[in-house]
């Protein structure tokens, strides 16, 4: 339905641009105290990013026997909770790793809890469906690349932990509210 694509597509605009934000600004973090490393750091550290890869398997699994907006304000909340391991915990890698997992998890168990409620609304449909929640999904993600480079620019990595916590609360409050009405209640 109209509605649930409209909510999907926010939803998932916002997570991916609490993603982007990070990922876009990490090689900035890396390049400071006490790291002093480059880009191939931050790229070695994607690989970390592989725990969202079984976030979905389990989603998948789960998303048929749990309620589909319980999934969604989980992998949200465990999304906000990356950002508050960023913001304490951003001076040791493990804090980085750590941060990572917990983002990826979330981002991905939202995107493919999204995307199942996207196509199993109009499954003659989905193609178009998909169309407009993908290109949602990456307007949000360029804008949180966006607003997360002028965050660091102005204000450091501190910034840029209040532009992606920011970005995936904000996620989490129009769910909890939208989805409280009843032709949002995914089962």
């Amino acid at each position: 339905s109209i509605p649930s694509l409209q909510l999907a597509s926010l939803r998932g605009a916002l997570g991916f641009a609490s993603f982007s934000a990070f990922w876009t600004t990490l090689t900035f973090r890396l390049q400071e105290a006490p790291y002093f490393q480059g880009s191939d750091v931050a790229g070695s550290l994607g690989l970390f990013g592989i725990a969202g890869a079984l976030a979905t398997t389990l989603v998948g699994q789960a998303s048929g026997k749990v309620n589909k907006n319980k999934l969604i304000a989980i992998a949200t909340f465990i999304m906000i909770v990356s950002w508050g391991v960023f913001g304490v915990a951003d001076s040791t890698y493990i804090g980085i790793i750590v941060g990572i997992i917990l983002l990826d998890m979330g981002l991905q168990a939202m995107h493919v809890t999204n995307q199942t409620i996207v196509l199993s609304s109009q499954p003659e449909a989905a193609n178009r469906l998909n169309t407009v929640y993908m290109v949602s999904y990456f307007i949000g993600g360029s804008i949180g690349t966006f607003v997360g480079g002028k965050a660091w620019g102005a204000y450091g990595w501190n910034g840029v932990v209040f532009t992606g916590a920011f970005f995936v609360s904000l996620c989490l409050v129009v769910h909890l509210i939208i989805s409280r009405k009843p032709k949002f209640n995914e089962k």
